[in-house]
């Protein structure tokens, strides 16, 4: 996948083939996703076009080129407004709806999504009936990276669901790299 999408080319031009090794390595060890407390799938893309549940996830050859369908997604797909599967404006993974959230959740067992992969101009978006999360938290945009805390209070729902707490703590963040 580092070769498909130049990320191969640019270390080596810039930097070394050992360095892309290590890049290789870490990669392929790197988690697809993460569960929080049994409630919160966090993933860098989004969700697959397939009914695809936590075991099928932890059953994913990771070392393949190019990679598993359901990985690809994992690591491509967005969220988008309307319901069903959409083409992926990136030529790879998939648009998905907030049906597509719903029932994934409900299959898993979760409550939320936390994703990233998509710039933000707040640093982060709610979707899909307040099910997944978009956080953003690149700094070098034209706003300021966001980082997410996640507590047990924010799981059973007391923070998740306010865009007002969201928006704060994206404030209070950004004085903290204002420059």
């Amino acid at each position: 996948m580092n070769q498909m999408y130049g990320f191969e080319g640019e270390v080596k031009h810039k930097y070394n083939s050992d360095l892309m090794m290590s890049f290789t390595n870490l990669f392929n060890n790197l988690p697809l996703a993460y569960l929080i407390d049994q409630q919160v799938f966090v993933v860098h893309g989004g969700l697959s076009s397939t009914d695809t549940t936590i075991e099928d996830i932890k059953n994913i050859k990771r070392v393949c080129q190019p990679p598993d369908q359901v990985m690809s997604d994992l690591l491509w797909s967005d969220p988008q407004v309307c319901e069903g599967v959409g083409e992926s404006k990136r030529g790879v993974g998939i648009q998905f709806g907030p049906d597509v959230t719903k029932r994934f959740l409900e299959t898993n067992q979760l409550r939320y999504i936390i994703r990233s992969h998509e710039v933000k101009e707040k640093g982060y978006d709610i979707e899909h009936d307040s099910a997944c999360i978009t956080i953003f938290s690149a700094p070098n945009y034209w706003f300021v990276g966001l980082v997410m805390l996640v507590t047990l209070w924010a799981i059973w729902g007391r923070i998740l669901h306010s865009h007002t707490m969201i928006s704060v703590l994206s404030f209070l963040l950004s004085l903290l790299w204002w420059e």
